[in-house]
């Protein structure tokens, strides 16, 4: 059995939690927020690029555990 992939599954397996908690306004909301980020930070992008970037964004795979929000809860 390989141990050092067990970091990364649960990793996973509590991102997914997280995302299953989020509402529908809640997932609107937050794409509506990195399109207008988006569009500040690179006013001179057409809206096919900028979605491109965006989709590109929803396909990084977040790999970290907050530490301290586990140590207060516990």
């Amino acid at each position: 059995m390989n141990f050092l992939k067990i970091p990364e599954r649960i990793n996973q397996l509590l991102y997914k939690k997280a995302l299953g908690r989020l509402s529908r306004e809640d997932v609107k909301l937050a794409d509506d927020w990195t399109l207008a980020l988006i569009r500040e930070r690179y006013p001179y992008w057409s809206d096919r690029q900028i979605k491109r970037y965006h989709q590109n964004l929803l396909k990084i795979q977040v790999v970290a555990v907050d530490e301290w929000s586990r140590r207060i809860q516990a």
